[in-house]
Formats: C-alpha cells, sequence, structure tokens
C-alpha cells in the first residue's frame, strides 16, 4: 500500500512495506526472526517495490529503515546493513555495513536513514525495484546472528513531473 500526494511540481510515494503481521497492544510489528546466521549476510526480509511512476524521473528517494537485530550469545556482535537492487539479484549497499559490539544477546533496534544517491545496481528507473536487510554473526567464533524488519520502515519516492 503506498501513500501518494501532490506537492508542487512533485509526485510523493511513501510505502510501509516491512515486518508484516499480527497486530500488537503497543503498535509495534517486525517482520518473522531469521535466527541461525552464520558468517555469511543472510536476507532478514526483502521486499519489492511497484515504481508505480517509473518513467517518471525519479528526483528523490529517501528511507527510514529500522531492523532489529542480536547474537545467540553475549560474546560475539551481530553486522548488519540494508541494500537496495533495481533487479533482485545485484545488491548496493545503502549503508557501510554496521557492528553491534559482543553482549548483542538481547535484540536491540538498528537503524539506517537517509536520500542515498541512485549509483550502480540501484538506480531506481525499473518497474519495480527490492529492498532489504542483511545479517551476519560479526565473528567466526560460532555463535550465531538473528534479526527481523521493523513496521515503521518506509521507503519514499519523489517524482519529478
Amino acid at each position: 500500500m503506498a501513500l501518494v500526494k501532490l506537492v508542487d511540481e512533485l509526485v510523493e510515494v511513501t510505502y510501509h512495506p516491512f515486518g508484516r503481521g499480527k497486530l500488537t497492544s503497543d503498535g509495534v510489528q517486525y517482520s518473522a526472526e531469521v535466527s541461525g546466521i552464520g558468517d555469511d549476510f543472510t536476507a532478514i526480509e526483502a521486499i519489492t517495490i511497484k515504481n508505480v511512476l517509473y518513467q517518471a524521473q525519479v528526483w528523490e528517494i529517501e528511507f527510514g529503515l529500522t531492523g532489529a537485530v542480536k547474537s545467540s550469545s553475549t560474546l560475539e556482535g551481530v553486522t548488519y546493513k540494508w541494500q537496495a537492487s533495481d533487479d533482485g539479484t545485484n545488491w548496493e549497499d545503502l549503508m557501510d555495513a554496521l557492528t553491534r559490539a559482543a553482549d548483542a544477546s538481547i535484540y536491540a533496534d538498528v537503524d539506517c536513514s537517509g536520500r542515498p544517491n541512485l549509483a550502480g545496481n540501484f538506480l531506481c528507473n525499473k518497474e519495480e525495484f527490492q529492498v532489504r536487510m542483511v545479517v551476519k554473526s560479526a565473528a567466526a567464533g560460532g555463535e550465531t546472528a538473528a534479526g527481523k524488519a521493523k513496521s515503521s520502515s518506509y521507503v519514499k519516492i519523489l517524482y519529478r513531473r
């Protein structure tokens, strides 16, 4: 579902595609947990967004992305990043990988937000594009990582008319 509004010469479309599921009493929802993640980046939740005005010029794209990560023990950290792709195969990092330090055995929200330059494998010029959060264990210590995406995450696209 997308929110569309007209602002001067721009069309703004906002998506909230992450973390759907049962309603909660506090309004906080997450995607299903992905656990047992080792030393390789593993997708937590990958979504596809229909680029409804893909033939128009994308003037700006904004991300407000939140996930939660934890480790299977207090001894090892968790490394995470968000990525986007025009084809769902070749991924462009939206941020440098960050590590939540050791003693990450309890879920904590981690954020990525801003307006990236469109480049490489993410030019946002096709009928659809993908966004995902990936997670891995921060060290090869035998512990595993887990993660989930939060429903408050959004993607906003501004098109020039």
